[in-house]
């Protein structure tokens, strides 16, 4: 490749040095002055100089002449190899340079210069510079001939030191490969030329306004190309996030080429027009063909999802943590679509990150999770067909209601009220209380939005939410006073109020503001909840009791029915209390590990040893990965009784 290099620098100095030789053989020409009748004409050669008659004008000099000169000789035709003075006089003062058609005044009388012999056997003529268009053609006439045209050489051109070193430069970057550092300097030359007409007339225009410029887009255009197929085919084998980001950062390369190089295409040269044409082509193709590596991708990354089983603890995880993700809701809100989510918060389930940090799982994790983002942003839902298959497949073993949740997420830009009934169906299977708090959140915020509450009252409700998360009860009372005399048909600021009453021990004030939120929506969890909370505390089991079949009537769910199972146990009705976890709560979800260590405690409260032995093994079958201290504590307990 060096050879190549210096062959191609070789070979750009000599077509240089060719055109400059062929502009300094027309640096003389031959013109007949006089008529002399039966005898024939007289002719002389005129030729580029110096005011001496010198032929070797040095460039470097030539830059501070004030004229041109131009020296007259005999022709070597001329027997006698001089000019008489009549031949000065009435003949050479004759002969004068045209431009464009115009003839140039000289500047000053002819300089003889005569020979050894003191014949005058050579005559300058001076044309003052800035007349004389140096790159132009010039022409010489006397009243008998006008002579061939002289052509001076570029190197004696006005501004030919100012850009012939940027041309070397252009070929120099162009020897090294840098391919849009000779592009720029040979656009200096290019833009040039758009006010400065010399610049066209360089013997290395054409070369460095077309061959370099043309090398320079090609080879640059070349390199991403390759790259970006270089990259593809490696994606094809990995399917690495890391190269889909390459392969984004060769088509912004492309795209800043295309916007360097528009300048020049925009140009009316050979191929402007072409490479624009095929800059368009190549994005389109190269948009697509990012474009379908990201599908792969994300089919890719999906695919461990639509295959992989609840058995497989990674899916199990990535599931749950999808789930908790999208139905984390701190605060309510006016509904406007599914939105993507936040890597942040993780934060929000440190328990979980930190297994992700000690499995090594967070990379893939967050690839999935820009997936299903990528998802919700392009199309509006979480998960496609085949990974919904497979979740609907394996709802059997789910262990919280993921298929319903992701359902219901599915629908929530199409179609609202189904969103709400789906997620009405995943808090009916529910056991972990914070995953229902979060869909209740949802659910409220839907009813909200079905009602057309304005936002200012949301943003009030919030704000006082958040007044209670930071322990400021006064501020939070205040704020919801106001809101149950504003919003006195909405049901959360009832609900919070009774929060505030309850926090600071005032159990019958919020006993009666629950009451009121539940009479504004009877499907209210979080206060019937509370209410549970206060009557076991207060160890009214009986009360409790009653209260938990009233929930059961107007919501029938898990919790409801793990909840009536612990005030049949608190009032010694373990029979009841077994009918109840196996007749209801198992049936709605049978992987709750406290339902099964309450029904173990009822068996063994009844001396049932091997019931209640059998109940506790099975969190032990149902969660894998549960903290055995519990589970150590009742065998330990069973196996004393059963001793004794």
């Amino acid at each position: 490749m060096n050879m190549f290099i210096s062959f191609t620098r070789l070979l750009a100095i000599i077509l240089l040095f060719a055109l400059n030789a062929t502009l300094f053989a027309q640096l003389n020409t031959q013109i007949k002055y006089k008529d002399r009748g039966s005898r024939g004409t007289s002719s002389a050669i005129i030729y580029f100089s110096d005011e001496n008659g010198a032929d070797n004008v040095s460039p470097e000099e030539f830059v501070d002449y004030t004229n041109v000169f131009f020296t007259i000789k005999p022709h070597h035709s001329d027997e006698r190899g001089y000019f008489k003075e009549k031949d000065i006089l009435e003949d050479l003062t004759l002969i004068s340079l045209f431009q464009d058609g115009q003839e140039v005044p000289m500047n000053g009388s002819l300089k003889q210069i005569s020979n050894g012999s003191g014949r005058v056997d050579r005559v300058v003529i001076a044309f003052g510079k800035r007349n004389v268009v140096l790159y132009k053609p010039i022409e010489f006439r006397s009243p008998i001939d006008t002579a061939a045209q002289i052509l001076l050489p570029d190197k004696y051109f006005k501004y030919y030191f100012e850009y012939e070193p940027i041309y070397v430069e252009g070929i120099n970057q162009s020897d090294t490969r840098d391919y849009i550092s000779t592009y720029h300097s040979m656009m200096k030359i290019v833009d040039a030329a758009q006010t400065n007409e010399e610049v066209v007339n360089y013997s290395f225009w054409e070369s460095a306004s077309q061959t370099y410029i043309e090398t320079a887009i090609e080879q640059h255009v070349d390199s991403l190309s390759n790259t970006l197929e270089r990259l593809h085919l490696a994606f094809l084998q990995e399917f690495s996030k890391s190269s889909l980001r390459q392969q984004d950062s060769v088509y912004n390369g492309i795209l800043q080429a295309q916007k360097t190089f528009e300048p020049y295409m925009n140009m009316d040269f050979p191929k402007g027009a072409i490479y624009a044409g095929l800059f368009d082509a190549l994005i389109d193709e190269s948009g697509s063909l990012i474009a379908e590596n990201y599908k792969r991708f994300n089919r890719y990354e999906m695919q461990f999802l639509e295959t992989s089983e609840y058995d497989t603890y990674e899916f199990y995880l990535y599931i749950d943590l999808l789930a908790r993700m999208y139905c984390s809701l701190d605060t309510l809100k006016l509904l406007d679509g599914l939105l993507p989510v936040d890597i942040s918060l993780l934060d929000n389930i440190p328990e979980k990150k930190q297994e992700l940090i000690n499995m090594g799982w967070v990379n893939k994790f967050v690839s999935v999770l820009n997936v299903v983002n990528n998802n919700v942003q392009e199309n509006g839902f979480l998960f496609g067909d085949s990974v919904m298959g497979n979740l609907q497949r394996q709802v059997p073993n789910q262990h919280q209601p993921y298929h319903e949740i992701f359902i219901a997420f599915n629908y929530l830009d199409k179609n609202p009220p189904m969103f709400k009934n789906y997620l009405s169906e995943a808090i009916k299977k529910c056991t972990d209380e914070d995953l229902i708090e979060d869909m209740e959140m949802w659910i409220l915020s839907y009813s909200l939005t079905i009602n057309g509450i304005d936002t200012k009252t949301v943003a009030s409700i919030n704000r006082g939410i958040q007044l209670i998360e930071q322990k400021k009860w006064e501020e939070a009372d205040n704020t919801f006073t106001i809101l149950t005399k504003k919003a006195n048909t909405v049901a959360p600021p009832w609900f919070y109020e009774g929060v505030i009453k309850f926090e600071n021990d005032e159990q019958f004030s919020a006993e009666a503001m629950f009451a009121r939120a539940l009479e504004r929506y009877p499907l209210y969890i979080a206060p019937r909840v509370y209410n549970f909370e206060i009557l076991y505390d207060q160890e009214n089991f009986e009360g409790l009791l009653l209260a938990v079949d009233d929930a059961i009537v107007a919501n029938d769910i898990w919790l409801f029915h793990f909840w009536k199972a612990r005030a049949l146990f608190a009032q010694a009705k373990y029979k009841d209390a077994i009918t109840e976890i196996e007749g209801n709560c198992n049936e709605l979800n049978p992987w709750a590990v406290p339902a099964y260590f309450l029904l173990g405690d009822a068996y063994l409260e009844l001396y049932n040893y091997d019931k209640a032995e059998a109940a506790y093994r099975a969190t032990q079958t149902i969660d894998d990965y549960l903290d055995p201290g519990t589970f150590n504590e009742k065998m330990t307990r069973l196996l004393e009784l059963r001793k004794n």
